[in-house]
């Protein structure tokens, strides 16, 4: 995207559009080949406005794989298939399935759609340095492959802003990994200017699924061993190291060296301990005992400028049109989000009825200005780790 007026996607009551991908499009539960691209992938944006996210991947899609059959003839059988050990491999020769962002001018994201629900991605307005994967099939059933769906080598994220007349605003979260996809090696992400309304991670997107979808071969381990796949353990991860820098431009949420329910690192060993309780050593990976190949699993943040949170009336959204203007939109529960709106030097709480129409929401137990404050503070801090999910990861 280079000129300033440029336009991709469009918004309604049901989905926002306007992704940018640098791979392809895959097709989910089926080839590992759709959609891939052989070689790398560069992508720059100097301007205009993205109304989703950015992937640097595919969809469903991988970087850096050969046009590999699934299936080859058995050598000591002839006649006989067997499975293909380099399908879907991400081949690591050259320059192959290294993907580079450079973002340096532009709007992505929107300020409407965190009204409205997506069931196998993220909100727009993101950037991801890896591919955009899937947890299911198209009809929401296991899909065993999605391990390997949505693969890239290596990632290399920079958010800049070339001229101040040509801002550069991300409306969500910026990531070095993927959405449920993989970076088999590190994930780099710079932030040298421009204004990111959400958190930088430097690792993916993952999952709090924690059921079992089947085994996952460790890499290397010999004899080989096992785990069971589980989109908690697997999903967004980098398999490498991951580095942020901070180098200029303002944050607005927090950064974290790792990812959201993403991990870092690339598994060893999986062995499962089950007599004597618990160890301390085993944290919330019980009864399983992971260790992780040598130089990997390392996680570094280093700002050096620039700014990292919000302060005094600062607020970073979600938004929602209010009558004409957009106010503060605070989720109450999984159900329902009100518009907090200041009148006569008091915040007052709206929710929509049936007919669309706003009217006050009265409920003792939520205070509008205590809401607002608490939003406010969920910001600045600087992580080494990830970012989990409270009582369940």
């Amino acid at each position: 995207a280079e000129n300033k007026t440029t336009l991709i996607g469009t918004w309604g009551y049901s989905y926002v559009d306007g992704n940018v991908f640098g791979g392809g499009r895959g097709f989910s539960g089926h080839a590992l080949t759709a959609g891939a691209v052989c070689g790398k992938v560069d992508v720059h944006i100097t301007g205009g406005t993205m109304l989703g996210s950015i992937y640097g991947g595919g969809r469903l899609a991988s970087v850096g794989i050969n046009l590999e059959p699934a299936e080859i003839e058995d050598p000591t059988h002839p006649g006989q298939m067997i499975p293909n050990p380099q399908y879907g491999v991400v081949q690591q020769t050259g320059d192959r399935g290294k993907v580079t962002i450079n973002i340096t001018g532009g709007s992505i994201g929107n300020k409407h759609e965190s009204i409205y629900t997506h069931p196998s991605h993220s909100y727009g307005g993101n950037v991801f340095g890896g591919a955009m994967g899937r947890l299911t099939k198209l009809d929401d059933s296991v899909n065993k492959l999605w391990p390997k769906l949505g693969q890239v080598r290596s990632t290399t994220v920079n958010i800049s802003q070339a001229v101040s007349t040509n801002k550069t605003t991300i409306r969500g979260n910026v990531y070095g990994g993927g959405e449920y996809g993989t970076v088999i090696a590190d994930a780099n992400v710079t932030v040298n200017g421009g204004t990111v309304w959400g958190d930088v991670f430097g690792a993916g997107r993952g999952s709090n699924d924690n059921t079992s979808q089947g085994d996952y071969t460790v890499p290397g381990s010999n004899p080989p061993q096992t785990v069971q796949v589980t989109p908690l353990k697997m999903a967004g991860r980098v398999e490498g190291n991951t580095e942020v820098n901070i180098g200029g431009g303002w944050v607005k949420k927090c950064v974290y060296g790792g990812g959201e329910l993403a991990s870092v690192g690339l598994l060893a060993s999986a062995i499962e301990h089950h007599q004597g309780g618990a160890s301390p050593n085993y944290h919330l990976s019980w009864p399983i005992a992971f260790t992780y190949k040598q130089n990997t699993g390392k996680a570094e943040v280093n700002v050096t400028n620039g700014r990292v949170g919000i302060s005094g009336k600062d607020f970073m959204g979600p938004w929602v049109d209010y009558n004409g203007q957009l106010v503060p939109y605070i989720k109450v529960d999984d159900n329902l989000s009100v518009a907090v709106v200041k009148e006569d030097g008091q915040w007052v709480a709206y929710q929509q009825n049936v007919n669309g129409q706003w009217v006050v929401y009265n409920n003792s137990s939520f205070k509008p200005k205590d809401a607002i404050k608490d939003a406010r503070e969920d910001n600045g801090d600087v992580y080494g780790g990830g970012k989990g999910m409270a009582g369940e990861t």
